[in-house]
């Protein structure tokens, strides 16, 4: 291990001491400190993260868009699938309209106060950079989302269409930024331009495109269905375990019963009780391989994760071999074969638990591994922030901020409105909803939703992060520079977003916590909730409950 790589290691020990606690304190999100003790702990060093920590970094984000996935739930999609699309189409349009017009005019304020980038080349790559910002200014934050409605136990309309908001808006952005790095490549990028301008017409470029665009995104979605059947033996060796304690006890229970009818005794003779110290030992041993089995879970999940970010350089040398060996030459077409992995985790969480049927394995198996994950995610974010580029950045940072509010705030009002519109009201309330307490017009729950329901959305944090980080590798001549501000903002919004999404939740109504220290267990879906809805047929169909009701019946 080299000496680069102790200063990160000691820091994290430091951040999962103190984050909580500072958290507590300043009352900001625990993913907000890892950022910050990331970022102190690279100043104080001075080394930014070391390449051995990229493989680990890529296999946490894996996970983290794996999580993502596994919240949309096909049900509350379809029960409010108008007024979600409103919103979500809205808000989207008018956030990259803003962000890209604002990013523009200072980009070209900027320059011209200073005297120099104004050349055509310039103005061009100003223009692309500000699509891509604008782009990634759709993401959310689903686990801060999460993480405050835990907390508030908040229920009710606004509640339901932010979080299915916020999971379809991560799905768009994803496929927005796919399309977004291939029109960037084909405006900036100097020989595919030319030879554009040398054998193709327009149509042919645009054809090109979105053919492109096409296969990348087909590829990418089959990508993540084979992820989701490579996640099942891993999700398959929990119920492994379980199966081998029950056939265990199965096994032990006809021994006992043929010994007391065959010899009328409560308990075996002295000769028997040698085979006590066998099966201890062996209750020992079992322990062990369920220990080994549960620490193997999280390991070959990270393995996924990393295999995830991966593939799409094994696919490129599969393809290169294959060619070689059919046409001795290499395939000159082999750098179009790009997967999006993010896009790709999206999908196979989806797939594991709206096709698949596995959300409660996979929920469980996450709520293991994913704090520590989200915790290594954001604090090595933090240390691979380029410092001197944030200071220069900021004017940037805060234009990406601001014009991003702006933009969410025009969207969702005019979402709510097109839904109130064509009488598909936000969170419209069901006679269900009525009959367990949630009365009142539905003209009111739309004017909650469009006065408050933009605060909601402000949050920025993990996918939002890992699309920076593509956005550097995939262009890294000029996408660091872009990197910097855009995670200035990102940082922005983890300061002012949740406390936002705290005061629309109590100013609609839908804060039911008594106080900030009532909260109901991390464990315990709330009642009504979405996740209640999901989980309750698996909670109903548990073998306590079956023993209960047993037990009333007789």
């Amino acid at each position: 291990m080299s000496l680069d790589s102790v200063a990160p290691i000691a820091g994290f020990g430091v951040a999962l001491l103190l984050a909580p606690p500072l958290s507590r304190w300043s009352g900001q999100p625990v993913i907000t400190m890892h950022l910050l003790i990331g970022l102190l702990t690279q100043l104080l060093s001075g080394t930014r993260m070391p390449s051995i920590f990229a493989p680990a970094h890529n296999a946490a984000l894996a996970c983290i868009t794996l999580a993502a996935g596994s919240e949309l739930v096909v049900a509350e999609l379809r029960r409010n699938a108008r007024s979600i699309a409103y919103i979500s189409c809205m808000i989207t349009l008018f956030t990259i309209a803003c962000v890209f017009t604002a990013f523009v005019l200072v980009g070209d304020t900027l320059a011209s106060q200073a005297g120099s980038g104004n050349s055509v080349a310039d103005a061009n790559l100003r223009r692309v950079q500000a699509m891509l910002a604008a782009v990634v200014a759709v993401g959310r934050s689903p686990s801060s989302a999460m993480a405050i409605v835990s907390e508030l136990q908040a229920e009710g309309p606004l509640t339901t269409t932010m979080l299915s908001v916020t999971m379809v808006s991560d799905v768009l952005v994803i496929l927005l930024f796919t399309a977004a790095c291939e029109l960037a490549h084909v405006l900036y990028s100097g020989h595919v331009l030319q030879s554009t301008r040398a054998v193709m017409t327009l149509e042919g470029t645009i054809i090109s495109f979105c053919s492109t665009v096409a296969i990348q995104i087909g590829l990418s979605v089959v990508h993540g269905i084979a992820l989701a059947y490579l996640c099942l033996p891993i999700l398959d060796l929990d119920e492994l375990r379980s199966h081998g304690r029950a056939q265990h006890g199965a096994t032990r229970a006809p021994v006992a019963a043929v010994w007391a009818e065959e010899y009328d005794a409560p308990s075996p003779p002295p000769s028997t009780r040698a085979s006590e110290g066998e099966e201890e030992d062996e209750e020992k041993v079992e322990s062990v391989s369920g220990w080994v089995r549960s620490a193997a879970q999280p390991a070959l999940l990270l393995v996924l994760g990393g295999y995830a970010f991966g593939a799409e350089a094994l696919l490129k040398r599969l393809a290169t071999m294959l060619s070689l060996w059919l046409y001795h030459a290499p395939w000159p077409n082999v750098d179009s074969l790009r997967l999006e992995p993010m896009l790709a985790c999206m999908v196979g969480g989806f797939w594991l638990c709206n096709v698949l049927r596995r959300r409660t394995q996979l929920r469980r198996l996450l709520n293991t591994c994913l704090p520590p994950l989200i915790a290594f995610f954001f604090f090595t974010t933090g240390t691979a922030m380029r410092v001197h580029q944030l200071r220069l950045a900021w004017p940037f940072a805060v234009t990406v901020f601001y014009s991003r509010a702006l933009g969410i705030f025009v969207g969702n009002y005019t979402g709510v409105a097109l839904a109130a519109r064509h009488a598909v009201c936000v969170g419209e309330r069901t006679d269900e909803e009525r009959r367990r307490g949630h009365s009142g017009p539905a003209e009111s729950t739309c004017a909650g939703v469009q006065c408050y329901g933009w605060a909601a959305y402000v949050t920025q944090a993990g996918i939002t992060l890992g699309l920076t980080d593509e956005l550097a590798a995939v262009f890294p001549t000029w996408g660091p520079a872009l990197q910097a501000p855009l995670i200035s903002s990102v940082l922005l919004t983890q300061i002012v977003g949740p406390p936002l999404l705290k005061a629309a939740l109590t100013y609609a109504g839908e804060a039911h916590a008594l106080s900030p220290f009532a909260r109901r267990p991390a464990h315990r879906p709330l009642l009504g909730s979405r996740d209640s809805m999901v989980e309750f047929a698996d909670v109903a169909d548990s073998p306590d409950i079956r023993r209960a009701s047993d037990a009333d019946s007789g």
